[in-house]
């Protein structure tokens, strides 16, 4: 399955995944995708240790027609047309699962989850390594070049405050055997979103500390904080060209928990010199994802408030609203061509450990890998 075609397939990882039941009466959370055709648009020109396996769970293909399994060398990539006949084809992990993704070859897949990160084998399905955090891993990205894999994780909590999360870390993996290569510490809360920039020399994380922070990857240097967040930053995204970062958070309300959100909030940063290029507002609650179109002209962000929303770069106008979510929507991506823009909402809250994503609430869950 080539990457670039198979990107449906990657938010339904993302947004498909389902949670085990928490407990007795505890419900359980689902997820929803959409996709939305993007029209044209007048737009003007602008010390480590190796990372163990999993001793007791394996991948399982999921059986068809009468026990027939999924023949893996003949599946063709998710498209806008055969959306229709998607087939589940395995399901695997453990904890809860909190994000995945594809590496750039599209050979291995990464699962973040509440015990760890779970590397795959995307041909076999098999796992490859379980790097052990020991942590709530809330995010994983892979570098450009698919040599390294970062989680963005908690590396400390409160107890004795309701679980709080104190210490914020990055981790960098050798996605090749599974060493830990460097741990880049300095937030103050857990790090709820990283990613590499286009060139793979700088790493945005984005925390529960209310900052954004550069770091270099050669050495795990920090090189900025960008400040003055109101609550924390869900999302982070450089723009193709890297010259452009772009955070999504709460711009009013949302300190403390996140229903108390009242406006949301996109920020642009300029990566050379880490100053302040532009604020977009409108959004009625936090912004949870972030995504530059593949020509970077545009950015989608998706809102507690139910909406998408489309801005020009060049400028900052809101281009158009994308209503009809009746959820949180919680992921955008776009396709490789730009053409098309897939939304994921939320539809029912976990009742285990809530928001907090504390790690007594670890139930067993699995991410679903589909294919048509």
């Amino acid at each position: 399955m080539r990457l670039k075609q198979g990107w449906f397939t990657l938010l339904g990882l993302v947004l498909g995944l389902t949670l085990a039941a928490c407990g007795e009466g505890q419900t359980a959370q689902t997820a929803a995708v959409t996709s939305t055709q993007i029209p044209a648009l007048p737009i003007p020109t602008a010390s480590a240790s190796l990372g163990s396996t999993s001793p007791t769970f394996t991948p399982v293909v999921t059986p068809v027609l009468m026990s027939t399994p999924v023949p893996l060398n003949r599946l063709v990539p998710i498209t806008a047309a055969n959306v229709g006949a998607v087939q589940l084809i395995a399901r695997w992990g453990k904890g809860r699962v909190n994000d995945v993704a594809w590496s750039p070859d599209g050979e291995r897949l990464a699962v973040a989850s509440s015990l760890g990160v779970y590397l795959y084998d995307a041909k076999t399905l098999q796992e490859v390594h379980f790097l052990e955090a020991n942590a709530v891993v809330y995010r994983v990205a892979f570098s450009p070049d698919g040599e390294l894999v970062a989680s963005g994780l908690c590396g400390q909590w409160d107890r004795e405050e309701q679980w709080r999360c104190v210490k914020g870390e990055i981790r960098l993996w050798r996605v090749a055997d599974g060493r830990l290569v460097r741990t880049m510490k300095g937030h103050a809360s857990g790090v709820l979103s990283v990613a590499f920039s286009p060139d793979g020399t700088l790493l945005a994380s984005g925390s529960g500390d209310k900052t954004v922070r550069l770091w270099k990857v050669e050495d795990g240097a920090l090189l900025r904080t960008l400040e003055g967040y109101t609550s924390w930053v869900s999302s982070v995204a450089f723009s193709p060209d890297g010259t452009l970062l772009a955070s999504g958070s709460c711009g009013q309300g949302g300190s403390e928990v996140r229903r108390d959100c009242v406006k949301g909030e996109i920020r642009l940063w300029r990566v050379v010199d880490g100053a302040l290029v532009r604020t977009l507002k409108g959004h009625g609650n936090r912004v949870n994802s972030v995504a530059f179109s593949p020509d970077g002209r545009l950015l989608a962000s998706g809102s507690d408030d139910k909406t998408v929303r489309l801005w020009q770069v060049s400028d900052g106008v809101l281009v158009r609203t994308l209503e009809g979510h009746e959820g949180a929507v919680s992921s955008v991506a776009f396709s490789p061509d730009g053409t098309l823009l897939a939304s994921g909402r939320l539809t029912i809250q976990c009742g285990c450990g809530g928001w907090t994503m504390a790690p007594r609430c670890a139930p067993w869950s699995m991410v679903a890998l589909s294919g048509a």
